[in-house]
């Protein structure tokens, strides 16, 4: 007769089996985050198009990597409808439910990705973006306000710290012909981001091209405290510092940064979900304790089983797409089609092998605004020519 110790050792062997077909899995499989990054923007929207249409538990995520992929290929348009549908998830938004995200609004049980503070604002900056590039002042002014909302989840005096959504909310103020209130936003900005000299009133008011640009690698989120049962980050390495603008040949400039990501993300508030994680992580430690003090085996062997099976285990998902800062440069320029150079700057003063972006036919218009979205990384140089010379461009009143 198969006693309980007997069985207790199957199972553990039958998950060891299970974690390494898995791995096995993994290996073999090209994710479309290694597409995204291999600027293969086809395939990695097929993928998480395909992740995404399974509407479960990791929608938001994927819904806000499908956003990011299509905004680094230049799909305006279909880029706001994923961001929307990914804010609608973490925001609990009502509107979700018209969008067909119903189970996955305010559903406890399921474990929904909601995101961190950061991440949850940063999407809703991508969703005012698009429609700020699209020319709907109003629309985006809402998701920029959401974007500082999120934010107020963050540790106490860091609860309206998120420089970005500050700036385009200023943008989009006055886009809407509210300058009071754009002066404000602008101000905000200006006290979270000192050392950016664009964000100022008078740099935008009268500009008519702004670049945003997407830095780096996002925080990485890994196990920590009792057991690993509760997430911490790490800054994410990456060789860029900064990218110096060119216009036709000619330096005007270089990029200024107006929100760090891994600061943000270590100032991320701490919840009720965190002290519960703490006191699981302190109940594994104690099994896994009284495992090895137990002397009666079968007792011993159920205490080590509990300690393996019992789910206390940081959750460490993320939006694999976010950038580790955002940087932006805005500037009058003469009317015409232009070439916008990009050359990447590491920590010292040579530029970075492979880094160079170069945008061909950049609309730049009196009395319009083009909004140019890049996304740094190696290799991009030859791929980025801007097709359709209004496809990035918004108007302003």
């Amino acid at each position: 007769m198969t006693t309980f110790a007997a069985a207790t050792r199957s199972v553990l062997s039958c998950c060891f089996s299970c974690i390494l077909l898995a791995l096995v899995g993994c290996a073999t499989a090209r994710s479309p985050v290694d597409a995204y990054f291999e600027n293969d923007y086809e395939a990695a929207v097929a993928g998480f198009k395909k992740q995404a249409a399974k509407q479960d538990k990791n929608f938001a995520m994927y819904a806000a990597s499908l956003g990011a992929t299509y905004l680094a290929a230049g799909d305006v348009h279909d880029a706001n409808a994923a961001f929307m549908d990914a804010s609608a998830v973490m925001n609990d938004l009502e509107e979700g439910k018209l969008r067909g995200l119903g189970s996955l609004i305010a559903n406890e049980s399921l474990k929904v990705f909601k995101g961190e503070p950061y991440e949850r604002a940063m999407v809703d900056c991508y969703t005012g973006l698009t429609y700020y590039m699209r020319g709907d002042y109003e629309n985006a002014r809402v998701g920029f306000f959401r974007a500082l909302k999120a934010d107020k989840d963050s540790k106490d005096g860091f609860q309206d710290d998120f420089g970005l959504a500050h700036y385009l909310l200023g943008k989009a103020f006055l886009g809407l012909g509210q300058v009071e209130d754009a002066k404000l936003a602008f101000s905000k900005a200006a006290r979270y981001a000192p050392a950016n000299p664009y964000a100022a009133l008078d740099k935008n008011r009268d500009a008519n091209f702004t670049l945003i640009l997407d830095l780096g690698r996002a925080p990485a989120k890994v196990e920590a405290g009792p057991m690993g049962s509760v997430d911490d980050f790490e800054r994410a390495e990456y060789p860029e510092r900064h990218a110096t603008v060119l216009i036709d040949g000619q330096r005007v400039g270089r990029t200024a940064k107006i929100v760090d990501l891994y600061d943000q993300a270590r100032t991320s508030g701490r919840s009720l979900k965190d002290v519960i994680q703490t006191a699981k992580g302190l109940s594994k430690f104690g099994a896994f304790i009284a495992a090895a003090l137990l002397k009666d085996k079968e007792s011993s062997y159920a205490a080590l089983l509990f300690a393996i099976l019992y789910p206390s285990w940081a959750d460490t998902r993320k939006c694999e797409l976010m950038p580790g800062e955002v940087h932006i440069f805005t500037d009058k320029l003469s009317p015409g089609l232009r070439t916008v150079t990009l050359r990447f700057n590491g920590a010292g003063p040579a530029g970075l092998d492979r880094y160079d972006q170069i945008w061909h036919y950049v609309p730049v218009q009196d009395g319009k605004e083009t909004v140019l979205y890049c996304r740094s990384g190696p290799d991009k140089s030859v791929q980025f020519v801007q097709a359709a010379p209004t496809a990035q461009t918004t108007v302003k009143q």
